[in-house]
C-alpha cells in the first residue's frame, strides 16, 4: 500500500468512526455497486469560521513591558482585527522581548554557561504555510 492509499483509507476510517454514515456523504445512487461507493471520497465537514489560537510560554502572559496588554492578548487582538497573522504574532512577541525584566528572551536575556548571550527563535505563518527559525544568535 502506498502512502496516498494509506491516507485515504485511514482518513475514511477515522471519519467513519466519528460520524454516522449519513453525515459523511449522501446516500449512494440507486443501483451503485459496492466498488463505486467505496471509490468515492467521503464528504469532509468543515466549519466556515475558525477561531484563532495563540500559544505562548509564561513570558507571553507575565510580561507587559509597561503596557496594557501581554503578548498573547496583543497577538489575539491583531488576528481578530484582521491583521496578517505573522504581523500580529510578531507585534505580540515584541512585548516580552523588549521588556528588560524578562531574563529568558530578548533585551533582558541572560548569558549562557559560557557567558555568551545567545537567542533562538522560530515562527510559522499558518495561512501561507511558511516557517523559519534561527539558533544561537549572538550580538
Amino acid at each position: 500500500m502506498d502512502r496516498r492509499d494509506f491516507l485515504k483509507t485511514s482518513t475514511s476510517a477515522g471519519l467513519g468512526a466519528s460520524l454516522t454514515g449519513a453525515a459523511l456523504s449522501p446516500s449512494p445512487a440507486a443501483g451503485a455497486t459496492a466498488a463505486e461507493v467505496a471509490s468515492e471520497p467521503p464528504t469532509v465537514l468543515v466549519r466556515k469560521t475558525i477561531d484563532p489560537v495563540v500559544v505562548s510560554d509564561v513570558s507571553g502572559y507575565r510580561y507587559r513591558n509597561g503596557g496594557p496588554q501581554n503578548s498573547v492578548e496583543r497577538a489575539f487582538q491583531g488576528i481578530t482585527n484582521g491583521e496578517d497573522v505573522l504581523d500580529a504574532l510578531i507585534a505580540g512577541v515584541n512585548i516580552p522581548e523588549l521588556d528588560p525584566d524578562e531574563r529568558g528572551i530578548g533585551y533582558g536575556g541572560l548569558p549562557n554557561a559560557d557567558g555568551d548571550v545567545q537567542l533562538d527563535s522560530c515562527c510559522m505563518h499558518g495561512p501561507k504555510k511558511w516557517a523559519g527559525g534561527v539558533a544561537a544568535l549572538e550580538g
